[in-house]
């Protein structure tokens, strides 16, 4: 029998390898100390399974002391002496316990419900979202989650899930029913990439079977609907700050989540500029507006009923908060309706206007229009967008601001509103052409 236990601690401890070769130090039974030129020393099993010369690590020489070292060895060869191949035997266990993690996480899959997942999988996903994500978990609760949101994840069916969809067209929500299918495909993806499920239940299910196409908005407000539209302001029962609104977005081209969430110090009327920082716009890029006489005084008005917030437009309840964008558009959205509903504004019908209905964002497009039909270049109202240049060489090569030219263009577009909605006539303007 070989002889076992050769080593001491103290051994282990001062064994040194030399500079040009590894170090290989016998303890009997097969255990090793092998030491590198570097210092690093491990435990190794030298051993022959069915005619095959092996070598196993056991563990780090400097973690795992000389004992525990050869308690394992002598586990290792229990197997060797039965014609078990331990570095086999170990590889086999390593299978074994993933499967088992595998079947664990699978079967807790199966335990979740679709809220849980969904919470989820916002905390994972929509925290790099410019609102964290609360705009598209507020339209899955009230659509989707109020109904299934209880069920585990396994049971959710394709029928159900579009059912609710449907139920978002039949309310006339069309576009909102498209956005919803992409957030429930976003997540079921994300769902599938964790094997949580197996497979997406909306697979195969597209815009077409849900909302449909979306029809690109083109509606822009005549001069004699702006006259119109100020005509029957006064019977709309509006806040007042929503009437300012209107006049702000028309003679700014703002989009109404940035007017919403506007601050005071964003605001210089002395300097007449209103700067919209890259975490309100659209794009994720900073913009400035350079107010008109026309939008000065808009703003002057609004400092009066809520300047005592750092909000333009602060929440009624909660006054270290910006109203939400959707309040804005409810109020005016209200006013064209047909039908009554609890809770809403009886002055239904009293912003109707022969074109048809409206929206805040096409006051901004028809902002942008009036600009044209004024003679602004279209370079000069992209910018006065905040739209991102989508010809990448220009987008690179091309970066003047166009600071004169953009002034002078919403000066023009607010002497035009003054002229159509108070009466004032407008000065001659010789306008600034930018850079083609």
């Amino acid at each position: 029998m070989a002889t076992l236990n050769k080593l001491t601690a103290a051994a282990v401890k001062t064994a040194k390898a030399p500079r040009d070769r590894d170090l290989w130090v016998n303890d009997g039974g097969g255990l090793w100390l092998h030491v590198r030129p570097s210092g690093g020393k491990a435990w190794r099993l030298r051993y022959t399974v069915a005619g095959k010369r092996r070598i196993l690590d056991i563990g780090d020489a400097l973690v795992k002391s000389l004992a525990d070292a050869r308690v394992d060895a002598a586990k290792y060869r229990e197997l060797i002496d039965r014609g078990v191949d331990p570095i086999e035997h170990d590889k086999l266990n390593r299978i074994a316990a993933r499967e088992a993690e595998e079947r664990r996480h699978i079967e807790e899959a199966n335990k979740l419900t679709f809220s849980a997942a969904v919470d989820r999988w916002a905390r994972a996903q929509l925290h790099g979202r410019k609102d964290s994500g609360r705009e598209a978990l507020r339209g899955l609760q009230k659509d989707v989650l109020n109904t299934l949101g209880g069920l585990e994840l396994p049971q959710l069916r394709k029928g159900d899930l579009v059912a609710c969809l449907d139920g978002i067209v039949a309310r006339g929500s069309r576009r909102q029913a498209n956005v919803t299918l992409r957030e429930l495909k976003q997540f079921f993806s994300w769902a599938e990439a964790r094997e949580w499920i197996a497979r997406s239940p909306l697979a195969g299910v597209d815009k077409a079977h849900v909302g449909g196409p979306e029809a690109e908005r083109d509606r822009v407000l005549s001069p004699d609907e702006i006259v119109l539209l100020r005509d029957q302001l006064p019977a709309a029962n509006l806040e007042r700050r929503t009437t300012l609104a209107i006049w702000i977005m028309l003679s700014t081209l703002c989009r109404v989540g940035e007017l919403a969430r506007a601050r005071w110090d964003a605001v210089d009327l002395e300097a007449g500029t209103w700067n919209i920082p890259a975490d309100d716009s659209k794009n994720g890029l900073p913009h400035v507006v350079f107010l008109s006489s026309f939008t000065c005084r808009q703003f002057t008005e609004l400092r009066t009923i809520t300047g005592w917030s750092q909000w333009v437009f602060p929440a009624p309840a909660l006054k270290d908060r910006p109203i939400r964008r959707e309040s804005i558009t409810k109020q005016i959205r209200d006013r064209q309706n047909d039908l009554a509903h609890s809770h809403r504004s009886k002055a239904r019908h009293t912003l109707r206007l022969p074109g048809g209905n409206w929206t805040p964002h096409d006051l901004r497009r028809t902002g942008a229009t009036l600009m044209g039909e004024n003679g602004v270049l279209s370079e000069i109202i992209e910018r006065c967008l905040n739209h991102k240049e989508h010809r990448k060489v220009v987008r690179t090569y091309q970066r003047q601001e166009l600071v004169a030219e953009r002034r002078q263009a919403w000066q023009i577009l607010g002497e035009y509103l003054d002229e159509l909605v108070c009466g004032n006539p407008r000065k001659v303007v010789q306008l600034v052409r930018g850079a083609a």
